[in-house]
């Protein structure tokens, strides 16, 4: 539950959150989770919850979750759009925010080998201040092919950009092959 005036807390006292939100602990709640979700880190939400024990968070608990905004929680899906070299293609990303996942979805493309020096096709996501994270994507014998790439040490939130490409076996820290379709994700 995100709440953004000020109300009483677990003491009775009034509580605001400058510039960030206050947030209803839930069951299951840990500050690693909320930090994740929402962008920040541990260290941030302590400091702005002086007392706060995270080992100990009750149900109920309105804690201030500091420097954010309301943001995804859930899923949703992005759709890719081919490139001039995959006109037919199909594909979706599914954003997994809780969990930090993205999964990749595209069928109606030709084998990888087509393009040159290509072997599988890759799923990329970007994030502009640090740089790549990719998975092979595998076929399935219906000749859809899925990947799926875990951010789970930082938030998903934080990529802008989903890139699907034909690489060679070697694949290195940034795409190389041959683009065959792109989604913004932000």
């Amino acid at each position: 539950m995100l709440h953004h005036e000020p109300y009483p807390d677990h003491t009775g006292m009034r509580q605001v959150c400058p510039g960030g939100i206050l947030y209803t602990i839930q069951p299951g709640d840990t500050v690693w989770q909320l930090s994740r979700r929402f962008g920040t880190t541990v260290d941030m939400i302590l400091a702005a919850n002086p007392g706060l024990d995270p080992q100990n968070l009750q149900i109920g608990q309105r804690i201030c979750i500091p420097g954010t905004q309301p943001g995804p929680t859930d899923s949703r899906a992005v759709l890719l759009s081919p490139t001039p070299q995959t006109v037919g293609l199909s594909g979706v990303v599914l954003l997994s925010y809780f969990v930090n996942r993205a999964t990749a979805v595209i069928t109606n493309v030709p084998d990888p080998s087509v393009y040159p020096d290509a072997r599988l096709y890759v799923i990329w996501l970007r994030r502009p201040d640090a740089g790549y994270r990719s998975a092979r994507m595998r076929e399935n014998p219906t000749g859809v092919y899925v990947g799926q790439v875990n951010t789970e040490d930082e938030p998903l939130m934080l990529y802008t950009q989903a890139i699907v490409t034909a690489e060679p076996l070697v694949v290195g820290a940034a795409p190389t092959g041959t683009t065959i379709a792109t989604a913004n994700l932000q």
